[in-house]
């Protein structure tokens, strides 16, 4: 029966009452409090009288029916809020007084401990007794809508130090009747005295903030936002100003300060000098239209940086009215940094677009990567120049292959920061936009005997490649691709294998073993070089023949003419391949460049290999991301909220990688 008249009462108190401001009092740890929870406790003339007798009734056994449950510890209950603690000491005493709401019977912890008792406590101007809790002082207070508290101290000489109660969020503090703007307090609780005489000058307040979000696809969508902040200057209370667009409903709130919250999501926090974050994590069920503050709202910052995490097993969505950032340059929390990021001016809306009902197709999309590469004169390494297109389904990362010295990046026209994979350190880039077209430069500067395939550390959906051989050198295989053209092996067709056979059996059953050797090799090596005899070789072995098996007489002498002739036909045109060739082995660059069969003539007069020293490339590596600019207060800076909440870092260095060869020889 008590609980069913509890529950009348409770929900009697939540219809009837305004919300009030969310407050969270416990600095020494951060405190996770459900929407639910974010009001006050009722004041007794807002009860109706006929429900004003059950009041005691109902409480009895339950003294702290109303005081606020932790969201992920039901067990443990917030029974109170502390205002600002008054501590006015000198050198023989020190008094202090302490606003306390108290929304069920509880303890409250006041100043001092072992060694300094406080004397002459008052619990709204009625002496109360003190008793020892854990070693510290406590009085016990009644649910009640507001208790003050006040004591006071006595010592021979002013202490060092004196203990705070945990759940203190701001003290005005008076020593020897000066006004102290920055108390020493540790984060323990111990408050310093003496040191106060000692200290430096105290800075004037400073306040740099920052805000970061995230947006997690879903039922329900949820909206995390965290804010960092950086405090000098004394304790004090700061609005921050509007932190939750319009429609989302808080569920919780991680803070090491005191912060309140009210129904229009407007924060304000109990500060101190130090370095804090809050975190704040609010939901809504349906699908809005559009996501922004409400209207005549004051945001905290004017831009933030808003990150997205999709759910693909739900549904395929993206943002759309936001232009998205380089990560590398904000300083988005490390678990965020794998996700989209975009810049969102708090001044304007944006909106989740769904575009495909349900998982969608699953895996990698479809990547195209077209490679060139160039080899230097030297042989010792490679430039290479990779296009990489086609759609993403999702934020991607691409990561050089090993042995890959990526240079510079463009995708979609933009040059791009390159930066370092976390997990093994290989350079690459990220592409976040839902379409793909990025080039990509670099150098390999020890190839060794295999390259591979694609240059990326990703799968390729179709690959294609072109190398480009400068004067000296020939490609002679290039295995496991599906087609190749312009290396030796492949220019070998059927005709051409069996005229090699030819030729080199008719040697071998003319001259012997040795000889049909050495014309296998020789025939076959000159096969395909620009102005090989080769015919004339085949027109040489018919006399050759004849002479071998005709008798002495007028046809022996006719085929024996036939074979001189052949013989000066052959030397006409060896002669001059011959030439060439020494003059290759020497000057390269005058090679010819021509092909007979299958070998492709590539040559290009205006476009040839310059005959000038090789081409100095510059060679610049990945860099990290810009580091990251450490703010910090200095003395006389005033109230100020960060600007560069983004780090939109404008010193960051776009690497513009080696130089590309524009020149074509063999390919």
């Amino acid at each position: 029966m008590k609980r069913l008249v509890l529950t009348l009462v409770v929900v009697w108190f939540s219809l009837s009452l305004p919300a009030q401001d969310a407050a969270v009092n416990a600095p020494d740890r951060p405190l996770n409090l459900p929407a639910a929870s974010f009001f006050g406790p009722a004041g007794g003339e807002k009860i109706p009288e006929d429900l004003k007798r059950w009041i005691p009734w109902v409480s009895e056994g339950l003294p702290d029916a109303l005081a606020v449950r932790l969201h992920d510890d039901p067990a443990t209950r917030i029974s109170f809020w502390p205002s600002r603690l008054k501590l006015d000491a000198s050198a023989t005493g020190a008094t202090f007084s302490l606003q306390v709401e108290a929304m069920g019977e509880t303890w409250v912890l006041l100043p001092g401990g072992t060694g300094r008792w406080p004397e002459s406590v008052q619990l709204d101007g009625k002496a109360v007794p003190v008793v020892a809790r854990d070693g510290r002082p406590a009085i016990r207070v009644e649910a009640s809508n507001r208790h003050t508290v006040s004591g006071s101290f006595a010592w021979p000489e002013l202490p060092q130090q004196i203990k705070l109660p945990p759940q203190t969020g701001l003290l005005a503090l008076t020593i020897n009747g000066q006004v102290q703007a920055a108390p020493t307090w540790d984060a323990d609780g111990t408050l310093w005295l003496q040191r106060q005489a000692t200290s430096e000058p105290v800075d004037e307040d400073f306040l740099s903030l920052k805000v970061h979000s995230i947006l997690e696809d879903g039922i329900p969508l949820w909206f995390e936002t965290r804010i960092e902040l950086i405090v000098a200057g004394k304790s004090r209370e700061e609005t921050l100003g509007s932190v939750l667009p319009a429609g989302w409903q808080l569920a919780a709130v991680g803070s090491p300060l005191p912060v309140a919250i009210d129904e229009a999501g407007l924060l304000k926090s109990q500060i101190r000098a130090g370095r804090w974050t809050i975190t704040l994590r609010a939901f809504r069920t349906d699908s809005p239209e559009s996501i922004a503050f409400a209207e005549g709202a004051a945001p905290a910052v004017a831009d933030q940086a808003l990150a997205f995490r999709g759910l693909p097993e739900f549904r395929q969505a993206e943002i759309t009215g936001l232009a998205q950032i380089d990560v590398a340059q904000t300083q988005v929390p490390g678990e965020w940094r794998s996700l989209p990021v975009y810049r969102w001016e708090t001044n304007a809306p944006f909106s989740l677009v769904e575009r495909v009902r349900g998982p969608g197709e699953r895996g990698a999309a479809p990547i195209a990567i077209q490679r060139s590469l160039w080899l230097d004169e030297d042989g010792k390494a490679l430039t290479f120049q990779d296009r990489l297109s086609g759609p993403l389904r999702e934020i991607r990362r691409f990561d050089a292959a090993e042995g890959h010295l990526l240079g510079s990046v463009t995708v979609n026209g933009v040059p791009q920061l390159i930066t370092h994979n976390p997990d093994g350190g290989a350079p690459g880039f990220e592409v976040r936009s839902p379409s793909l077209d990025a080039v990509a430069t670099g150098r390999i500067e020890d190839p060794g005997t295999s390259l591979p395939a694609t240059g990326w550390k990703a799968d390729a959906d179709r690959l294609g490649g072109t190398l480009h051989l400068p004067p000296g050198y020939r490609l002679f295989a290039m295995p496991g691709a599906d087609y190749t053209n312009g290396d030796w092996l492949t220019a070998w067709s059927l005709l051409d294998l069996f005229l090699l056979l030819l030729f080199t059996l008719a040697v071998f059953r003319l001259r012997g073993f040795l000889a049909g050797l050495l014309a296998f090799a020789a025939f076959g090596l000159a096969y395909h070089e620009p102005g090989s005899p080769r015919f004339s070789w085949l027109v040489l072995l018919i006399p050759v023949a004849l002479v071998s098996v005709l008798p002495a007489g007028r046809w022996r002498n006719v085929a024996n003419g036939g074979k001189w002739a052949a013989a000066a036909i052959l030397l006409v045109s060896l002669a001059p391949f011959a030439a060439r060739q020494i003059q290759a082995v020497i000057f390269p660059q005058l090679e010819r460049i021509s092909s007979y069969g299958g070998w492709r003539n590539d040559y290009d007069g205006g476009a040839a290999f310059p005959s000038s020293a090789p081409i100095q490339m510059a060679e610049n590596m990945a860099q990290d991301s810009a580091s990251l600019r450490k703010a910090a207060p200095q003395g006389g800076k005033k109230l100020y909220k960060d600007a560069d909440n983004l780090k939109a870092d404008p010193k960051a260095v776009i690497q513009t990688g080696p130089g590309v060869p524009n020149w074509t020889w063999r390919t």
